[in-house]
């Protein structure tokens, strides 16, 4: 059986790897087992894949950011919803909904997924909303919400200064829907407590 892992990894990544042009992100691609379904939505470009039925493109070099979610980042760029409009070696920027996200992680990736693919928040209340956004992270959220034109006010509330900064970053993005966000750099807890 093991013989046969090894034999499928090895396809895996001389198909990769002649696709892609790059040896780096075929390896990736076959060592995170990207599923050949998919390989179909990109080809390679240069130093980018270009995903052909949307136009985005990617650095190659900046797959490895993404590596732990390949299926999400192919669905992601494949998807007519979003646009890509800067990509470095280690970031793509997009617009979806009208509204711009930096992306530069897996966790960001699966929250782009999450939130504007798979659209877990799209729900209808049929009032004005004020939102409480507990666990800013790194704002994606609340500029869903903060795009719907029945919500009033979004507060969010991040803990770690870090990613309270990058969500920060984008809200400045997106100045249009800046003043709907209150951004807060505290955590919401049942302790006072510092960490």
């Amino acid at each position: 059986m093991k013989l046969v892992r090894i034999i499928s990894k090895l396809v895996f990544f001389l198909y990769y790897t002649v696709k892609t042009r790059s040896v780096n992100v075929g390896y990736i691609l076959a060592h995170h087992r990207l599923p050949l379904k998919l390989a179909g939505l990109f080809k390679s470009a240069g130093d980018s894949l270009y995903f052909p039925s949307t136009g985005n493109q990617i650095k190659k070099k900046s797959v490895a950011v993404y590596a732990g979610e390949l299926d999400k980042l192919a669905l992601c760029l494949s998807d007519k919803r979003i646009k890509v409009y800067e990509s470095t070696d280690d970031h793509f920027d997009i617009t979806v909904h009208g509204i711009k996200l930096h992306v530069n992680s897996i966790s960001n990736l699966v929250t782009l997924f999450e939130l504007y693919i798979e659209t877990i928040y799209d729900i209808d209340l049929g009032e004005e909303l004020v939102v409480m956004d507990i666990g800013m992270n790194v704002c994606y959220a609340a500029l869903w919400f903060a795009s719907l034109p029945e919500t009033k006010k979004v507060y969010s509330y991040e803990p770690f200064a870090s990613t309270y900064e990058e969500g920060k970053s984008n809200i400045q993005l997106n100045p249009i829907l800046a003043d709907k966000i209150v951004p807060v750099n505290v955590g919401i807890s049942t302790k006072n407590t510092e960490l």
